[in-house]
């Protein structure tokens, strides 16, 4: 395995992955899932910073951020972990980074779940952001955010690293993500 641990941090709000998400079961460990709605960034950052200083360059660990497109949450989500990392690492050391292997996953989970990965999920199910079901849930998540996310440029990803579940692509070599296998024998991730 080229990594030693896959991150999958799922962007979207807690109806939506309660409605269903990627799963981690049977991955032996090696693939984790973890929740932070939009509101969370600072969660996420706590959890993926908190031991991170003193485990730089001991293990290979790749992130894959993404919501239900990833079109806005999941790219918002990153540049707030990318920032983070970068101002720990502080400029002198540019371009180091604790978390070098950072993408964003094309289609988000809409297209891993109707790409034909919906095995690889729990439940097997899809709960679209705008369900009239889970309106009065939407608000309640707005209201909690400190300032309203708004949709990122593709040019304010441009560093970024974007995956596809179906056809992996790194921008700036294609060879990035050969090693991931998405079908339904792999490990769910």
């Amino acid at each position: 395995k080229k990594y030693d641990h896959v991150i999958v941090i799922d962007c979207r709000y807690e109806y939506e992955f309660s409605g269903g998400h990627i799963s981690d079961a049977g991955s032996d460990g090696w693939i984790s899932v973890k929740h932070f709605a939009p509101h969370q960034e600072e969660e996420a950052k706590a959890f993926l910073f908190r031991e991170r200083e003193v485990a730089v360059g001991n293990d290979r660990i790749c992130i894959i951020l993404h919501c239900e497109f990833s079109q806005q949450r999941g790219p918002a989500m990153f540049k707030k972990i990318r920032a983070h990392d970068r101002e720990l690492i502080g400029p002198e050391h540019y371009p180091a980074l604790l978390y070098p292997e950072m993408y964003v996953m094309i289609g988000g989970y809409k297209g891993f779940f109707e790409g034909g990965y919906s095995g690889l999920c729990e439940p097997q199910a899809y709960v679209p952001e705008k369900d009239k079901r889970f309106t009065e849930e939407k608000k309640r998540f707005h209201g909690l955010k400190n300032r309203k996310t708004r949709p990122i440029s593709s040019a304010a990803v441009s560093s970024s690293i974007v995956v596809s579940p179906l056809r992996p692509v790194r921008r700036s070599s294609s060879e990035a993500m050969k090693h991931f296998d998405w079908s339904e024998e792999a490990a769910p991730c």
